[in-house]
């Protein structure tokens, strides 16, 4: 079994495009630092940089591929529970 443990950096609605913009030019610098990049290596997976559109997406779609499984889950369960 493979798990993938994403995490991303979110904020709310409305947040000035120019901040967002200087947040994400940050964080992807720093994933792109040497030691971020041997730390990865070591203790985690290899840091995937999204952008902005290409994370929501992302978060989207796992999301409803994620309640999908859940749901069988939960159902399989029931129908073993009676």
């Amino acid at each position: 079994m493979v798990a993938i443990a994403p995490f991303g950096v979110v904020g709310p609605a409305g947040i000035n495009p120019a901040v967002v913009q200087k947040l994400d030019a940050a964080f992807k610098k720093a994933l792109c630092e040497p030691r971020m990049v041997e730390l990865a290596q070591k203790y985690s997976p290899s840091p995937r940089y999204m952008s902005r559109a290409e994370y929501t997406k992302y978060a989207a779609e796992t999301f409803l591929a994620e309640k999908e499984v859940i749901a069988r889950l939960l159902s399989t369960a029931a129908a073993t529970q009676k």
